[in-house]
């Protein structure tokens, strides 16, 4: 799997595989992703129309056949979040960021539960729900099938 990425992601001639706007600590000192870009002349943002397809481009990276996930492992936690961002890719300005990179409900979801636990290497264990999975379950109160993203 991992060459599969590799490879796949390779055929995207734009696609930087560093998060830009990370921060993080390795060995003992801390790392700005944004800052180690800008200094290798790397924009943290490729300016002008269409720049945003470039900003989590779940959609490119699916069509080139890629393995890819939603996940939940930094700040806010909540899966709604990550579900949401992928449908809508709003700002906080009101702005759709990368319109062409809009997934559909259904595409968010597994990617969401099924493919993050194949590039986990879990997919026997969790990612469906059929019988003998392990599987957490959540009561909400709407049909998030038939619910805008907006909401």
């Amino acid at each position: 799997m991992v060459e599969d990425i590799i490879a796949g992601s390779s055929r995207i001639k734009w696609l930087f595989v560093a998060a830009r706007n990370s921060r993080f600590i390795y060995k003992g000192m801390a790392l700005d992703a944004q800052r180690s870009c800008l200094a290798r002349g790397i924009p943290p943002a490729l300016p002008g129309a269409g720049a945003g397809q470039g900003v989590v481009p779940h959609r490119t990276i699916l069509n080139e056949g890629i393995p890819v996930a939603i996940g939940t492992d930094n700040v806010p936690f909540s899966p709604f979040f990550s579900l949401w961002n992928s449908l809508a890719r709003e700002a906080r300005n009101g702005e759709i960021v990368g319109p062409g990179q809009v997934m559909q409900f259904e595409e968010s979801l597994a990617l969401l539960t099924r493919e993050g636990a194949k590039l986990s290497f879990d997919e026997r264990r969790k990612g469906m729900l059929s019988p003998g999975m392990l599987a957490d379950f959540a009561v909400l109160d709407r049909d998030l099938l038939s619910t805008p993203p907006k909401r």
